[in-house]
């Protein structure tokens, strides 16, 4: 028998930060909608940005210890960010395809159900209205595209219910 899938629509908060040498050089932040399904012990957060090429339609595949995000429109990616792990793909433009490559150093994932922790302290608080249940995605790799260092990438992704 297969495991239910539970659906939730959910607030995306993602915050993206491009480090070289340690400085932040590059950094975007989108609050978006999208829909959170949970399949067993994977997840997966699908939405859609609006971007001057276009819409992207973006499928996450949330696991306990990588993320694959699959994107199709403006532009077109299926990669795997897994901690501790090189991984390589390709990143397809409006202009052009690029060889990618990633590794991996950080990763956390912390699903919706529990209360992120607010100021000082670590606590969980289960008994929140359910507009405030929150999760956090967060995860940083070395990018490299068509053999070219980019830098250090930081996604940190702040699910609302």
């Amino acid at each position: 028998m297969s495991p239910t899938v539970e659906k939730q629509p959910v607030k995306l908060h993602i915050h993206a930060q491009r480090f070289e040498h340690g400085q932040p050089v590059d950094e975007e932040i989108q609050h978006l909608k999208g829909t959170l399904y949970r399949k067993g012990e994977i997840y997966y957060l699908k939405f859609r940005e609006q971007t001057e090429d276009g819409p992207i339609d973006n499928t996450w595949k949330i696991e306990q210890d990588r993320v694959t995000v699959i994107r199709h429109g403006a532009v077109r990616m299926n990669h795997e960010y897994r901690l501790n792990s090189t991984t390589q793909g390709i990143y397809h433009t409006p202009y052009g395809a690029l060889n990618m490559e990633t590794h991996t150093t950080a990763y956390r994932f912390q699903p919706l159900g529990t209360t992120l922790p607010l100021g000082s302290g670590n606590s969980t608080n289960l008994n929140h209205r359910r507009e405030d249940r929150c999760g956090e995605l967060h995860w940083v790799y070395h990018l490299s595209l068509d053999g070219n260092q980019v830098g250090d990438i930081r996604f940190t992704v702040t699910l609302k219910a």
